[in-house]
């Protein structure tokens, strides 16, 4: 009996194996099939077992595949049992971005619009309190208190109202004794406004929404012998603890499975959020017809007289910088991190042109957003390795709805989210009211039809950081790059120093935008620096329903991922010879002139290129104005001599970059 059990355990094992073996067959003859060269898949990993398992970065992965196969137009190969197509002909790269753009809105990035928040803000435990309860109103009398409040509108400083997904509470005192309703409010006589304490801000609320946390409140507004109140759920009632805080003891800490299994709590809203997550369902992420509206509403914001008139902040800002840095004792340290440099100098242009907000980022200590930004494009290593190691049909079917996209951690949430209150509350308090990219926003949530996005809070402050984050993050590795090749090349240096001083002559030290447009040079050696390090190595799109290539057999089906390798076709040495040397000349003359479009887009083209092109493109000459006008870059000893990249979530990001920086007299 034991043999036969053995006998079939093994026959069992082995019709395991057979299946196995012929379900990735299938899968990975699906590019043979249509005759489309590539690599050659390996079960469960397909061609991406190095970036799977983070032996090598996307940048690396993506250009051995660009080299090996460059010579053919399409070019097919599997990231798991995902079938994944990189396009090499310019021909079909233009169709994709330019002329069939409307097929290929979609970045084909994925993510879950319906995900459990629980597991995005790391909230492990909850606390529950011990102490006497001084108001307790049941759940199910909450119609009688509203009706009781808004009937005393005019005698009270607050009205309560229940929202669709949020319930604000007056800055009173309520108790209910026997069928009778009492209660008092407090006169704040320091405060010349009206305004709300938004309610429900313990940790438990938090996981539905966690800008309502007491960490994401500046100023409580209702204060009890100097000690603020939380609200906290306790199965059908909601419960004011009114007492001291250093009399509350903390009697049990338990899982979040205890609070959803033991505690009264409206799945439908506090648990499952219907929308995407706040940072996932902004600009850079949104889909198809959706993502084109919001980028027509944005983009009067970079015309060029918009960007005429950010030059003059630009230079003001420029003069602010150099004057910190010329009094700061960075200037005597043998060596400066330029990373952290040039991340402060474009941190505050982004700040006051984009949101006309003062983030005061000239100080010697690294500022909060930086390391912010750096948490945000580094992301969660071993988030992104199990997400890889899943089947995709778990992934795509069950998992994504819990774990999403959730490559971010709680503080980075609720700093994202305290960054746009601060910049909304700041614009209210100095009044602000320019036509900006706030502006427009705000004007788009109230002009929304209904087939238009609706701008939820969340959304309207996670894409305040996220605009914030692609404007400055971006233009300061670029500027750095920039900076760490003038200092091996003090020839291409010296030059570029040149025709800054000539043009700065020529205008009486007043630059315009004119004048930086005319500066050939300036805009050679950005082009290059953008070649040799472009942002992003590929541009991903996904075809919304089938397509045919031009003078090709191939049809791809709806939802198929295509792949533009930016990287590999700004390192091919019959595009650009000699790629590894940096060479301002690739771009002066003949050599520019008669080069394909789509042999350099660092920006992407067509509908869905990056809005911002143009204000970073300014950003950077500004950048290398600023630096070369006043002070000199060379190398020392911590220089690198070759940069590595580290893996990240959206931006390609180097390793640290120091410069010996000399000023000039």
């Amino acid at each position: 009996i034991k043999m036969k059990e053995i006998l079939e355990i093994l026959c069992g094992i082995i019709v395991l194996i057979f299946a196995f073996y012929y379900y990735y067959k299938l899968k990975f003859d699906f590019w043979k099939k249509h005759g489309i060269p590539g690599p050659k898949p390996i079960i469960y990993f397909g061609a991406a077992k190095d970036i799977i398992l983070q032996k090598k970065i996307p940048l690396e992965y993506y250009k051995e595949i660009y080299d090996e196969y460059k010579h053919a137009s399409l070019v097919g190969f599997f990231i798991k049992t995902k079938p994944i197509l990189m396009i090499n002909d310019p021909a079909l790269i233009k169709d994709v971005l330019i002329t069939d753009s409307m097929i290929f809105t979609d970045r084909g990035i994925p993510y879950s619009k319906k995900a459990l928040r629980i597991l995005g803000y790391e909230l492990f435990f909850y606390i529950r309190y011990v102490d006497d309860i001084a108001m307790a109103v049941p759940y199910e009398s909450i119609n009688e208190i509203l009706d009781t409040f808004n009937s005393m509108h005019s005698r009270i400083q607050f009205t309560l109202k229940v929202g669709e997904d949020e319930l604000n509470f007056l800055d009173v005192i309520l108790i209910k004794n026997q069928s009778t309703i009492e209660f008092d409010w407090f006169h704040k006589p320091t405060c010349s406004s009206r305004f709300n304490l938004r309610g429900m801000v313990d940790r438990a609320v938090m996981l539905c929404y966690p800008k309502y946390h007491l960490k994401n409140i500046e100023q409580s507004n209702f204060l009890e012998n100097d000690h603020s109140l939380e609200f906290i759920f306790n199965k059908s009632l909601i419960h004011n603890v009114t007492k001291k805080q250093e009399k509350i003891k903390l009697i049990e800490k338990f899982l979040v499975k205890s609070v959803i299994t033991q505690y009264r709590l409206d799945h439908s809203h506090e648990f499952e959020w219907n929308n995407a997550e706040p940072i996932m369902d902004t600009l850079f992420w949104t889909k198809g017809e959706e993502s084109l509206h919001l980028k027509a509403k944005l983009s009067p914001l970079f015309t060029p007289s918009k960007l005429k008139s950010m030059l003059s902040l630009l230079i003001q800002r420029s003069e602010a910088f150099k004057n910190w840095l010329d009094n700061s004792l960075l200037l005597k340290n043998k060596y400066i991190n330029c990373n952290e440099l040039t991340e402060k100098l474009t941190a505050d242009y982004s700040s006051v042109c984009l949101l006309n907000y003062d983030i005061k980022s000239f100080q010697d200590k690294e500022i909060e957003v930086c390391k912010y930004v750096k948490r945000f494009n580094k992301g969660d290593s071993w988030k992104y390795i199990l997400k890889q190691l899943l089947p995709d049909k778990v992934i795509n079917n069950k998992l994504c709805d819990l774990i999403s996209y959730y490559l971010f951690d709680a503080d980075l949430m609720q700093f994202c989210i305290r960054f746009g209150m601060d910049i909304v509350n700041y614009r209210k308090k100095h009044n602000i009211s320019k036509y900006d990219f706030i502006n427009i926003l705000k004007e788009f949530k109230k002009n929304k039809k209904s087939t238009e996005k609706e701008m939820l809070d969340q959304y309207f402050v996670t894409e305040l950081f996220m605009l914030f984050l692609a404007a400055f993050d971006t233009s300061a590795k670029t500027i750095c790059n920039a900076l760490y090749e003038l200092a091996l090349n003090h020839t291409i240096q010296n030059r570029l120093r040149e025709e800054i001083r000539n043009t700065c002559i020529k205008c009486n030290g007043e630059i315009t935008f004119d004048d930086i447009n005319m500066m050939f040079y300036l805009d050679a050696v950005c082009k290059e620096t953008i070649r040799k390090y472009p942002i992003v190595d590929v541009i991903m799109r996904q075809a919304s329903s089938a397509y045919t290539f031009r003078n090709s057999q191939l049809t791809v089906p709806k939802g198929q991922i295509v792949n533009i390798p930016v990287h590999g076709i700004h390192f091919d040495p019959d595009i650009y010879p000699k790629p590894e040397i940096y060479d301002p000349e690739r771009f002066i003359g003949e050599a520019a002139r008669f080069r394909q479009s789509m042999h350099f887009i660092p920006f992407g083209y067509g509908p869905r290129n990056c809005l911002g092109e143009r204000f970073g493109l300014l950003q950077f000459k500004m950048g290398l104005i600023t630096f070369l006008r006043n002070y000199k870059f060379d190398v020392c000893e911590q220089t690198p001599r070759k940069l590595k990249y580290i893996s990240a979530v959206l931006i390609q990001q180097p390793n640290d970059i120091y410069l010996k920086i000399t000023k000039i007299e």
